[in-house]
């Protein structure tokens, strides 16, 4: 942190800053530690987390989703739409189909009445 910060950087701000982030039980051991150099002090954290296992939670994980009530809604709501689109999509594609047909069929019917030039 230091090398990051530079000289501009107080000490006591440093310190603030790095002790709050690391493990509550390395903050206890460190407060008893008989140095304020933070150098020194980081050396300590360093050996005390290296030699010690940890207990802290590193990450959490949420119940699956179909544990959920709300989810389960969300998934239900979600399924009834595309039931909807789809249908409406199949309809579509109905609609289109009969016109084309009835656009086939309206211009074979022209063509056949139109006489022969050949005559």
């Amino acid at each position: 942190m230091r090398d990051l910060a530079g000289e501009t950087v107080s000490d006591e701000f440093l310190y603030s800053l790095w002790i709050n982030r690391i493990p509550s039980s390395v903050r206890g051991i460190l407060s008893v530690a008989d140095t304020s150099n933070l150098n020194n002090l980081a050396a300590l954290a360093d050996k005390v987390l290296d030699y010690t296992t940890s207990s802290c939670v590193m990450a959490t994980s949420s119940s699956a989703v179909g544990e959920s009530p709300l989810a389960l809604r969300s998934l239900s709501n979600l399924e009834h739409r595309l039931q909807s689109v789809e249908k409406q999509l199949s309809d579509l594609t109905k609609v289109i189909h009969s016109r084309r047909s009835q656009s086939e069929d309206r211009s074979r019917r022209s063509r056949s009445r139109t006489p022969d030039r050949s005559g």
